[in-house]
């Protein structure tokens, strides 16, 4: 670097020590060591550090004044700094002078100088008092005299010369001093007392004085009688005549040695001092009063971004914050006018706008007279630091109002776990005092008297283990309610690993606690009847089953279904439904040995468990409710009687698994419900295999839509009064690959399974729309073709819409399609869409037909609410006809039925030319039957149309005067 000097009125007699005066000035202790670890330069602050003046320290090292355990870590450190040639950072706790204990940061560097030999490495270290925050005010005082001015006169040897430059004349004493006889140092004899070095530029300056007469002044090393070389110093002045010429020489030879060793040594010092000045790590500004730059390092032009030669001239003002400058400048005209020192922290702004914090010391300088003529401030960035504070500060300010606004109260307890601080909010949640709190056990005080033993154990446990605290407990707040908490802590250990303190949060879940064991209830009971639910249920019975392996004993099993449920829905609404479920519930609670073993399974179906009985008991109790839920009860305000199917099973070894009995009452109950409404079934063995066999059906039934193994058989309806042809019915039929032809029976299970039942008739359709356009295009007269529709098609949407389409895609007219229905689609929840849908397909042009009429509800609102055009007469009718049975007189009413509200009727299940003549005599006008042709396959149709005129089966008079061709 380049160290400037401003000339100014600074009065020093070198430049050394106006370095040395400057480094004095510093506040913080600048200490220079050489390689081998003596102190070579302290400033004025490290000698009031270590408390010893700087003659007693120069040339010693650590170990003259410090413990050796001590000194030998600085040396440690020293070693580093000088073998790797890195700075060094380190804090170091020492003992001051004054007896004090402080904590330094000491920042070490290398710094080498060219010597004779190479170079000399020296170690600067410039210390940081950061025991407080800011550095002790520094007092700046010249302690000792630096440098000795005063020369000693010895007695000066003369000599004298000619006008050529030849000595003629020199004193005894260069003799004695030089070993060299007076007659040889005459002439240019004394240049052989000279050092080699000196000789060429000695006697060169001496040539040039002879020769332009000009003063000689040179100075030089002689050899002296002992063999060793002395500075000495040669001055002449030459005397002339009047016409200006030399007539001699007089000069005289000074011994200048000690003087001219201290000049050197002095300058030596001037230049580490202007290195360590430069290098030091805090930044130094000497200026006179007028905004001059004295001196200034390369760190203080760093921290504030300028040039000395910016900085010269610049007032205070333009590089200090606008927001530090008033009280910067108060400070600084206050000490001023005292002459004092002074610290303060402020900012100093850059070019760019940014700004740098430092640690400022101002010293002020004066003169002779006492007067303040120029300042040394020095400045140590302390950047890092404050903006540190700041965010820490700021994370103070942050967590404090974490700690107000968290939910969470927090609270710290010591290894032991006692409370030694907890939040305030706490105090005025639970009104304790802190004492109190504090106290031993005091947090516990509040606890419910339930929870207190298991939350003081469990916190125990984790104060002996350490593992974390979570517990959750109830708290006696302020007004002597209490609220559930949840208390958690995590214990802080050390590098030994022992635990110096727990953390801890209790944190308010009263709301959240209730919700819980709301949602636990609620996982466990019905909503609507508060009854156990399925999975409630499902683990009563395994407790209940565990216990009875445990004792010896069998476990009953009654699963209860409200009969004819739906239709409750269908026809008074879920509000109504709703509330036959609750009093059909509080029914079976009453009725059931222990109300608590009561639970709804989901719908209408209810079970009950009975511990420790026998079959004899279930049988009993399962009768008992068939019978009690008929009786009128407060619940049945829907104008109708309950009805209940149950279905029981009992334990029939030891170790049985809940699935299977739940099984086995669950196969109880739907075997009664096949049978009939409000019946009882306990479990057999044999209704396992009635529900294999279904389950088989059902896989007949998916293989058959899934191989197209689905085919419709038509059989004839025939026109009574003329014995015409009148159309066909589609019968179901499926072929098995190695059974042949099956009936639809094999696989009636499918048509109570809404995805199977939908997909066969899918299949029937288009089978049936396929070959009435294959006949149609042959010319033949087949009628209408009747097709059965079961319950589940009309659950999908838009069946109506489907079939029409179906129709125009074949491009078959409505006409010659028929859908037959059972009353049974007629009373389920989606009676609405079945209107919907045959209103449809009746206002398209397709009939539609009542199958089976005179069997189940045979409703006379059904025939009024739906769009009916063909009544079918069943079969178990009409194979009694002949008998003169009952049968007879619900023929004729149902065909009296028909004639009254314009209805076609078609007598189903024909076999006998009698039956057929009754009925016709009755005033039935189709028949359907094996007497006029059993179901037969589609390519059997023309054939039958083709020989059936000629058959001569069946011929019919006028009414009353029936005949058989």
């Amino acid at each position: 670097m380049t160290l400037k000097i401003h000339p100014g009125p600074v009065q020093v007699r070198s430049a050394a020590e106006a370095f040395e005066r400057i480094l004095n000035g510093i506040a913080q202790p600048v200490i220079v060591k050489d390689h081998a670890h003596r102190f070579v330069f302290l400033n004025d602050a490290a000698c009031s550090l270590v408390g010893q003046p700087r003659e007693a320290m120069i040339g010693r090292v650590d170990h003259n004044f410090i413990p050796k355990e001590q000194a030998d870590s600085f040396w440690a450190i020293d070693d580093e700094v000088l073998s790797t040639g890195q700075d060094h950072q380190v804090e170091e706790i020492i003992t001051t002078g004054d007896g004090t204990i402080r904590t330094l940061s000491t920042h070490k560097r290398l710094v080498s100088l060219p010597a004779a030999t190479g170079e000399d490495s020296f170690i600067v270290a410039v210390i940081s008092d950061i025991t407080e925050l800011r550095q002790a005010e520094v007092v700046l005082c010249e302690s000792e005299e630096h440098y000795r001015y005063s020369v000693e006169l010895n007695p000066q040897i003369p000599w004298t010369a000619d006008p050529q430059g030849k000595v003629v004349e020199t004193s005894s004493r260069w003799q004695e001093l030089t070993g060299v006889p007076v007659q040889e140092a005459l002439g240019r004899g004394w240049i052989k007392a000279l050092h080699p070095e000196d000789l060429p530029p000695t006697q060169q300056s001496w040539l040039n004085s002879v020769a332009s007469g000009e003063r000689f002044d040179a100075e030089y090393r002689l050899r002296l009688q002992t063999g060793i070389y002395r500075w000495f110093r040669a001055r002449a002045t030459a005397r002339r005549n009047k016409d200006g010429g030399i007539i001699r020489w007089y000069g005289t030879l000074e011994d200048i040695h000690e003087s001219k060793l201290a000049t050197q040594a002095l300058r030596e010092r001037e230049r580490q001092l202007a290195i360590v000045f430069g290098q030091t790590m805090v930044g130094i500004l000497h200026r006179g009063m007028n905004n001059e730059v004295l001196m200034v390092n390369q760190r203080f032009c760093d921290i504030v971004g300028r040039r000395w030669e910016e900085l010269d001239g610049l007032p205070m003002r333009d590089f200090t914050h606008p927001e530090d400058f008033p009280n910067n400048l108060a400070v600084f005209e206050e000490h001023r006018e005292r002459g004092e020192p002074f610290e303060i922290e402020k900012r100093y702004i850059r070019p760019d706008g940014t700004a740098t914090w430092c640690a400022v010391n101002v010293s002020f300088v004066r003169d002779e007279t006492g007067e303040v003529i120029s300042t040394i401030t020095v400045a140590q960035d302390t950047d890092k630091r404050k903006r540190a504070e700041e965010q820490y500060r700021e994370s103070q300010e942050n967590f404090r109002y974490l700690v107000e606004l968290n939910p969470q109260i927090p609270w710290i307890a010591d290894p032991k776990g006692r409370t030694v601080e907890i939040s305030s909010r706490w105090l005025s949640l639970t009104g304790f005092s802190r004492d109190e709190v504090l106290s031993e056990g005091g947090w516990a005080k509040g606890l419910h008297p339930d929870d207190l033993e298991p939350a003081t154990r469990r916190w125990a446990q984790s104060i002996t283990t350490g593992e974390p605290y979570d517990d959750e407990f109830r708290l006696r707040l302020a007004d002597g309610s209490f609220r559930w908490f949840r208390g958690r802590a995590t214990a802080r250990r050390n590098e030994t690993d022992a635990i110096v303190r727990w953390y801890g949060t209790a944190e308010d879940i009263h709301d959240s606690k209730l919700a819980e064991e709301s949602l636990r209830w609620a996982a466990f009971h019905d909503p609507l009847t508060g009854l156990p639910n399925r999975s409630f249920f499902q683990a009563r019975l395994q407790q209940a089953l565990d216990h009875a392996f445990v004792a010896q004993q069998r476990v009953g099993l009654l699963i209860v279904d409200l009969d004819d449920f739906k239709q409750i829905n269908d026809r008074f609404g879920h509000d109504a439904g709703d509330a036959v479920l609750k009093a059909f519930a509080a029914r079976l609670q009453s009725i059931a040995p222990a109300p608590d073993c009561v639970a709804r399974l989901g719908g209408d179906e209810f079970s009950i468990i009975i511990p420790n009985i026998d079959e004899t008991e279930v049988i009993r109790l399962a009768e008992n409710i068939v019978t009690q839920v008929r009786e009128p009860s407060s619940g049945n305000h829907i104008g109708r009687d309950y009805r209940a199917s149950v279905g029981g099973a009992i334990s029939s070894d030891l170790s049985m698994e809940p699935d299977e009995l739940l099984k086995q009452a669950d196969l109880a109950l739907y075997s009664g419900k096949a049978t009939g409404p409000g019946l009882f079934r306990m479990y057999k063995p044999s209704m396992r295999d009635e529900m294999q066999q279904t389950a088989s059906a059902l896989r007949l039934a998916q293989q058959a839509v899934r191989f197209d193994w689905i085919v419709p058989f038509y059989q004839p309806k025939i026109a009574l009064g003329d014995g015409g042809v009148a159309g066909f019915e589609a019968l179901l039929r499926w072929h098995h690959p190695r059974r042949g032809l099956q009936a639809p029976d094999t696989i009636a299970p499918a048509f109570d399974d809404v995805n199977l039942g939908i997909a066969i008739g899918e299949r029937m359709l288009s089978s049936v729309l396929r070959d009435l356009s294959s006949w149609l295009d042959a010319g033949l007269d087949v009628g209408s073709i009747a097709i059965n529709a079961s319950a589940s098609e009309f659950l999908r949407g838009g069946y109506a819409e489907w079939v029409l389409n179906r129709l125009r895609l074949a491009d078959l007219p409505t006409s010659c399609l028929e859908l037959e229905v059972t009353e049974t689609v007629f009373l389920g929840r989606d009676a609405k869409y079945v209107e919907h849908a045959l209103r449809t397909l009746s206002a398209e042009g397709i009939k539609i037909a009542l199958d089976d009429f005179g069997t189940g509800y045979a409703s006379l609102l059904h025939l009024k609410k739906f769009p009916v055009d063909v009544l079918k007469l069943d079969r178990s009718f009409v194979s009694n006809l002949e008998s003169g049975s009952s049968d007879a007189a619900i023929v004729k009413a149902v065909l009296s039925l028909g004639q009254n509200l314009d209805l076609r009727v078609v007598a189903e299940g024909v076999e006998t030319s009698a039956q057929a003549s009754l009925l016709w005599e009755q005033g039935c006008d189709f028949g359907q039957g094996y007497f006029f042709g059993r179901p037969m396959a589609a390519e059997a149709v023309p054939r039958f149309l083709r020989s059936w005129p000629d058959h001569g089966v069946w011929r019919a008079g006028p009414r009353g005067k029936l005949r058989e061709a």
